[in-house]
């Protein structure tokens, strides 16, 4: 077990001022099993109208609208995390249905398809399958900040060998999709990353494991989990409408240590 302390800041910055901004957040860790969240507070630059809900991946959100204008939007969030508390989280089985099949930015391609068949998980279980493909990606993809973008999908990624954790998250879950794995997007942080990190989590005898195929190893007490969902799609840490705001520029900063 470890008790960390975290600081999350996302800054929008507007070249022309912005109203009527209509903003859904999902920058939040939350308490179970695994982790135990203490004393988080949450800072809003500019102060606005906002209610909490819970969106049906489980995961806590705040929507809320900035009416005046504004060429700066930040929200900052700051607390602690007790983590390893267990090995794994708890899954239902009427939430696996939804994990099993590709989504759309999971679904496998020729190139993903082909690699597949190259390396078969026969006889292995969920979890080990998971770490096989971990372990693969780990050495046959490269790790390069700007090469992709928040739309790329994971056959795209694939076809270059190279992205960012989000790729990679991508296509460990289109390897293990493919096998009818149940096997979920997260997003969180962990301890020397510097900005929000993307990892899988793989479902054996009830239990959600976490695996990171980036960095090549599971998920430990290092890592602060905030989201789930079938691809990134479903956890986007920022989605807004707004009225004005010309162009637009987001910067991320994150800050985890023991």
């Amino acid at each position: 077990m470890r008790e960390l302390h975290f600081i999350y800041q996302m800054s929008l910055m507007f070249s022309e001022p912005a109203s009527q901004h209509n903003y859904t957040l999902k920058c939040f860790p939350k308490s179970d099993e695994v982790q135990q969240i203490e004393g988080i507070r949450i800072f809003l630059d500019p102060e606005s109208h906002n209610f909490t809900s819970i969106d049906s991946f489980g995961n806590q959100t705040l929507c809320g609208v900035v009416e005046q204008p504004h060429r700066l939007f930040r929200i900052t969030v700051q607390g602690q995390a007790r983590t390893g508390l267990r090995p794994g989280r708890a899954a239902a089985e009427k939430e696996l249905g939804k994990y099993r099949y590709p989504s759309y930015y999971t679904k496998a391609g020729d190139s993903i398809r082909t690699y597949w068949r190259k390396h078969p998980v026969f006889g292995m279980s969920a979890r080990e399958a998971a770490v096989y493909y971990m372990n693969l990606l780990y050495q046959d993809m490269l790790y390069a900040p700007g090469s992709t973008g928040v739309s790329t999908k994971a056959e795209e990624a694939f076809a270059l060998r190279h992205g960012v954790c989000q790729d990679y998250s991508h296509i460990l879950l289109a390897l293990l999709r493919l096998e009818h794995i149940p096997a979920r997007y997260v997003v969180g942080m962990m301890i020397g990353e510097g900005a929000s990190h993307a990892w899988v989590e793989v479902c054996e005898d009830g239990v959600w494991y976490g695996v990171d195929p980036t960095n090549g190893r599971e998920a430990d007490d290092q890592y602060i989990f905030i989201s789930c969902g079938r691809d990134a799609a479903d956890c986007q840490m920022n989605k807004g409408m707004m009225i004005g705001g010309g162009m637009q520029r987001q910067s991320v900063s994150v800050i985890v240590t023991d």
